[in-house]
């Protein structure tokens, strides 16, 4: 497991159930995983934001942030900046496979979370948010 750098975020983490903590550890492991594979990403900044684990990539400001917390206590959420068309691309990309929240988050049941493949797949377009937005 990829070390804490910060122990608030690490206290966060422990103060969540059990499921939904390692469902979220799990997909906290497959962020660092997805940026330490793709130097256009690099390396990640671990905090907290609005009280939520948050990860940046503030090194190489190549994406949004994204935020790994319970949605309505029983579920994991995913979460990125409604501001973003993440979402949308979520949708258009995975359809059915995933369940969203407006224009906010990816939810799942931690019993039965997505394929790794699909969350390595958000991470990496939100990781890489603003280079999309450049090219265009």
């Amino acid at each position: 497991m990829t070390p804490f750098a910060d122990t608030q975020v690490q206290l966060r983490y422990d103060g969540y159930a059990a499921q939904v903590r390692d469902a979220l550890l799990a997909i906290r492991e497959r962020l660092f995983a997805v940026a330490a594979a793709d130097p256009a990403i690099g390396p990640l900044t671990e905090a907290l934001r609005w009280g939520e684990p948050a990860y940046l990539t503030e090194a190489t400001k190549s994406g949004t942030t994204v935020r790994l917390a319970p949605f309505e206590g029983d579920k994991a959420g995913f979460f990125v900046h409604c501001g973003t068309t993440l979402i949308e691309d979520f949708r258009h990309a995975h359809g059915d496979a995933l369940t969203y929240s407006k224009n906010r988050a990816v939810v799942f049941d931690p019993a039965a979370p997505p394929a790794m493949d699909i969350i390595d797949g958000c991470a990496r377009r939100a990781f890489t948010y603003h280079l999309k937005t450049k090219a265009a």
